[in-house]
């Protein structure tokens, strides 16, 4: 096992040097967006009972209304088309808050059961914030990271991820007068045991907007200095508390703590069904948003069957 300290984000030891705290100081790249933060007492009463129906428990200061339809994030109609094609006509109570905190540039963590709809709320708001990242170049480091404890996981959150990116453009070329400008998609990468190496390199040597990976094989990768994550600027963790057995939990520090070893600016979400000490721990060490000292992050709990979300 690695020392405490091996893994440590610079930020944070920068902080403790200069304050004596650990609290992060970086302010998360995403814009604030003052139409899904409350500001009348109208609107937090509507939050409140919103979030009591439906049992969402939020821990965390200046948490974004809860989303009551999927049109009021104003997602592409391609994207629209998708959701109603998959059955999805309603957000449910993980999407209802998560989604707002996520597009509100908020770090999150949501604890919630499988099945309660939580890899929706962190691919759907890809939408929107894709488009906000400069191109990737040939041979840059993704620009999202989704990380899964499992082979089996992760194939399923790259298909899954792929539906939503695949119907996105961008423009490159001369934007000036006369420039030639072309649409081009997003790349999405599964980093993973059974894809052979050659195929990696291949997508990594043109550029990859997106990676779902485990982290064996990632770090793998990562330690050749095939795979850059220096560009990471939406770092996802699903089922976190599964990395917490083992070698998981050291490999999973291992990768944050590469994600982590710049000032960049950069938005991190966990998604766990539990949140054992060792998990919330961890999770403070990559947390970016502080609200204030005390609240270093918005918790979403739902009850049983609906979940916690933790800015």
């Amino acid at each position: 096992m690695a020392s405490s300290s091996e893994f440590i984000p610079l930020r944070k030891k920068q902080k403790r040097a200069s304050t004596g705290l650990e609290d992060n100081f970086v302010s998360s790249y995403m814009p604030k967006n003052p139409a899904i933060h409350p500001s009348s007492q109208d609107l937090l009463e509507k939050a409140v009972e919103c979030r009591l129906s439906h049992g969402i428990e939020v821990k965390g200061e200046r948490c974004p209304m809860p989303l009551s339809r999927f049109d009021e994030l104003h997602l592409p109609a391609s994207t629209m088309a998708l959701l109603h094609s998959l059955g999805y006509e309603h957000p449910t109570p993980v999407q209802m808050q998560a989604i707002p905190c996520i597009l509100g540039g908020r770090d999150v963590i949501v604890l919630a059961e499988t099945g309660s709809g939580k890899t929706l709320s962190y691919c759907l708001p890809l939408c929107h914030m894709l488009p906000l990242f400069p191109p990737t170049l040939p041979g840059e480091g993704p620009r999202v990271l989704m990380m899964a404890p499992t082979r089996e996981l992760a194939q399923q959150i790259s298909i899954y991820c792929k539906q939503f990116v695949a119907g996105l453009r961008r423009q490159t070329g001369d934007p000036n007068p006369g420039g030639t400008l072309t649409k081009t998609s997003y790349s999405t990468l599964l980093v993973c045991g059974g894809v052979p190496k050659k195929d990696l390199l291949t997508e990594i040597e043109k550029g990859v907007d997106v990676v779902v990976a485990t982290p064996g094989r990632l770090l793998h990768l990562s330690g050749e200095e095939t795979l850059s994550l220096d560009q990471v600027a939406y770092l996802v963790v699903d089922e976190a508390d599964r990395f917490m057995q083992g070698s998981l939990e050291d490999e999973l520090r291992k990768v944050i703590g590469k994600v982590t070893e710049s000032l960049r600016p950069r938005q991190t979400l966990l998604f766990s069904a539990t949140l054992p000490n060792n998990l919330e721990r961890l999770a403070r060490s990559a947390v970016l948003d502080p609200v204030r000292p005390a609240s270093q992050y918005v918790a979403l709990a739902l009850s049983r069957r609906a979940a916690r979300v933790m800015l």
